[in-house]
């Protein structure tokens, strides 16, 4: 409907380990911008 890729929290949860297995600062900035900035533009 917004134009992504249409994936799930699952798929989420994957891709926050992997990038936290090379950095936990880059790790928290992507979940920090995904879960708390992007849920409350689609409400």
């Amino acid at each position: 409907e917004y134009g992504g890729l249409g994936l799930h929290y699952t798929e989420h949860c994957i891709a926050m380990e992997e990038i936290s297995r090379a950095s936990g600062g880059i790790a928290l900035s992507y979940g920090a911008h995904s879960n708390l900035c992007v849920n409350q533009l689609v409400r």
